[in-house]
């Protein structure tokens, strides 16, 4: 359910949640090594990311070119606070992405197969220099400092729209039909023949069925998601149960992971965001299978 370099931060929230919501719910102690044995994991591939994935640096490229660079302030900021090199760029990149011809003609994005990575190709502006250097301390205060409350309801608002438009539909349609494609794939000529393949093999998409029912009650809501997530902790503390605890971690953790893929990349967001509604949906409906369950036996 994890996807590319979000997996450690997910691992972590995974582990902080773990201790709580077992003091919390008063269930046993599992084997002491398992929780500093996967926090050393995690945090070895953020060391890894943060010293060799350069393709970070397009990902950042990306927020600052798509998300910055259109606001008027937050270019001020950029060039007085956060010391973004001027230049024509700036104007001509606004709203674009690394793939867009915005220096001299020119694009950031470089592959190199050997490496299996993404880097930026130098700039005469020295853009790409203070995206690896600075950037990510720039794009951070502009989610956090500078603009929270329209982070926060950016991501809610995209998070709610996320659930309603399903994920094995928009997927196949990614893989098959992205406009960018450079050669129809298999699964795009099957397409053709058979409309029922535009939501893959079945011909029909059953998770957008259950992730569309959990936004149509609220719960992509930040009150709904709270209250089915405060419901779950009340029930918790009431009657132990592991299946509540994990389905109040994996919700939990499914929002943070939304949140952190959403704003870890301007472009192709719904791709980033798959698994995170995945993640979402399975641990909603734990939850619930969950809280059913603890009622249930409390009552017998």
């Amino acid at each position: 359910m994890f996807s590319k370099n979000t997996a450690p931060f997910v691992l972590l929230l995974l582990l902080t949640l773990h201790p709580l919501l077992r003091a919390w719910g008063r269930l046993p102690q599992g084997p002491r090594w398992v929780t500093p044995s996967l926090a050393v994991v995690a945090l070895g591939a953020l060391a890894f990311t943060r010293l060799f994935d350069t393709s970070i640096h397009t990902n950042l490229a990306n927020n600052v070119m798509g998300r910055m660079l259109t606001d008027p302030a937050a270019v001020e900021r950029l060039l007085t606070r956060d010391g973004m090199p001027p230049g024509d760029y700036v104007q001509a990149c606004a709203g674009g992405h690394v793939i867009t011809p915005c220096f001299d003609g020119g694009t950031l994005h470089d592959w190199h197969p050997e490496e299996l990575n993404y880097r930026l190709r130098p700039d005469r502006w020295g853009f790409a220099r203070w995206v690896a250097t600075r950037g990510g301390g720039a794009y951070a205060r502009f989610l956090v400092l500078d603009r929270p409350g329209a982070t926060w309801r950016e991501v809610w608002n995209a998070l709610d729209t996320g659930l309603r438009d399903g994920t094995v539909t928009f997927m196949t349609a990614y893989l098959s039909f992205r406009p960018e494609a450079p050669e129809r794939s298999n699964l795009e000529r099957l397409a053709a023949r058979h409309e029922a393949w535009r939501v893959g093999p079945l011909g029909v998409d059953p998770a957008k069925a259950f992730t569309g029912a959990i936004a149509r009650v609220g719960l992509g809501t930040p009150l709904g998601m709270g209250l089915w997530v405060l419901a779950g902790l009340l029930v918790l503390r009431w009657r132990p149960s592991p299946t509540l605890a994990l389905g109040i971690a994996q919700t939990v953790t499914g929002v943070g992971l939304f949140a952190l893929a959403y704003v870890g990349d301007a472009i192709e967001v719904e791709r980033h965001v798959f698994p995170a509604l995945y993640l979402l949906a399975l641990g909603i409906g734990v939850l619930g299978v969950g809280l059913v369950g603890a009622l249930s036996a409390r009552k017998s």
